[in-house]
């Protein structure tokens, strides 16, 4: 998946840092294998920034094999 060029950092404070607050939301559809296994696997992910009443998406990103399925 290619994303925002974001730090290591960058990351660890948006999902550890306690202001502002952020919401990060992981798309994960299951796989179906053979033998009913299920397999959880990352297809996107997006991350949003909360200031008041406003929203504000940081970085968001779909893997490309899961592009044009609705997931974003």
């Amino acid at each position: 998946m290619l994303a925002a060029h974001w730090s290591e950092l960058q990351y660890e404070l948006a999902l550890f840092a306690t202001a502002p607050r952020r919401l990060v939301l992981i798309a994960s559809p299951k796989v179906h294998e053979q033998a009913r296994q299920e397999e959880s696997v990352v297809s996107g992910f997006v991350v949003v920034r909360i200031i008041d009443q406003e929203w504000e998406i940081e970085n968001i990103v779909v893997d490309a094999n899961w592009r044009r399925l609705g997931i974003a």
